[in-house]
């Protein structure tokens, strides 16, 4: 192999490197979010009652969008 070929190479490399700690960061950030909604929906639960149905809606949306965020990881982790 040439020099050139060589260079290009290790330039490919570092860039799906990168691709992967980019992902690997935003995962960690979204697995984050999702512990700190879970926690967040366990002890609002305890609340007045007229506040709960509100809640309620709150922690179906949350839960939606935590399986949207799950989805995205799984096709993340396939590519």
């Amino acid at each position: 192999m040439r020099a050139p070929e060589i260079a290009l190479l290790s330039e490919k490399q570092q860039q799906q490197q990168q691709q992967q700690k980019q992902q690997q960061q935003q995962q960690q950030k979204q697995q984050m979010q999702m512990k700190q909604r879970q926690t967040y929906r366990s002890s609002s639960s305890s609340s007045s009652s007229s506040s709960r149905c509100r809640h309620t809606e709150e922690a179906a949306a949350a839960t939606a969008a935590d399986k949207d965020i799950q989805k995205q990881q799984q096709q993340q982790q396939q590519q």
